[in-house]
């Protein structure tokens, strides 16, 4: 049986980017425009991109001769919206850039169930899967596992969308942990204390809102992402109230 109500996703991983046509002359202007991002401790650089990182708040940013990108593996959504604002005020000045030919805002999210796996299992199945897959011809009716992947279209705005039960000892790969930037080498516990926040079994939810643009003003990008954050938010609210609180009709 489901919950009555359903349980709240939690974000955990978010990746904003945001490409343009490359030019030479950016190169001249990577180191001045990162070294305007002081809130990054640390850095690193190598023929083509500039990364900074701040290992307090497990985040990054990335700019390249033909993107900049924001990444960051926990769930301060204030924070968030802080760095990407920060990013896409002081980037493209720096650089000159005036045009966006794609953004996109990728986020994925748990759902905590209090389930076995087998049981959210059956309960995905349910809601995800035909009852006639099993009367298919040498498929085995004994079901381990599943995952849930759409590609959808709502005018100029693309969706991949994914989701699907999830064991603890999956979740660094599921969710993208990047070990490299977001974890202090020098502090060993920092990777136990992020481990110790996954929940032992969760429905997982992986949303990429992009869109492709030909000619996009880089004001557009703020507005960009404001909606995105909201549809995205209002995706996987609306994918946890299915599963686990929603009748099957």
């Amino acid at each position: 049986m489901t919950p009555a109500k359903s349980p709240s996703p939690r974000l955990f991983k978010t990746i904003f980017q945001a490409r343009y046509a490359p030019s030479l002359a950016f190169y001249a202007r990577f180191a001045e425009a990162a070294s305007e991002f002081e809130n990054y401790p640390k850095w690193e650089t190598t023929w083509n991109s500039v990364v900074r990182q701040d290992y307090a708040h497990m985040c990054s940013m990335i700019v390249r001769h033909d993107f900049l990108a924001y990444e960051q593996d926990n769930e301060d959504e204030e924070l968030e919206k802080e760095r990407v604002h920060q990013l896409l005020s002081d980037v493209p000045t720096a650089l000159g850039i005036e045009r966006f030919t794609r953004l996109g805002l990728r986020r994925r999210y748990l759902v905590p169930t209090g389930m076995a796996f087998s049981e959210l299992v059956s309960v995905f199945e349910l809601k995800f899967m035909s009852p006639r897959h099993v009367d298919v011809p040498g498929v085995p009716s004994d079901l381990e596992d599943l995952m849930y992947r759409a590609d959808m279209r709502d005018g100029d705005d693309r969706f991949h969308i994914g989701l699907g039960p999830v064991h603890r000892d999956e979740l660094p790969l599921a969710l993208g942990l990047n070990h490299d930037r977001h974890l202090d080498p020098s502090s060993p516990d920092q990777l136990e204390i992020v481990l110790d926040s996954y929940p032992d079994v969760a429905l997982f939810i992986d949303v990429d809102l992009y869109r492709d643009e030909d000619d996009c003003a880089v004001g557009v990008a703020n507005d960009f992402y404001k909606s995105a954050c909201d549809r995205l938010s209002q995706i996987a609210n609306g994918y946890a109230d299915y599963c686990f609180s929603q009748k099957v009709a």
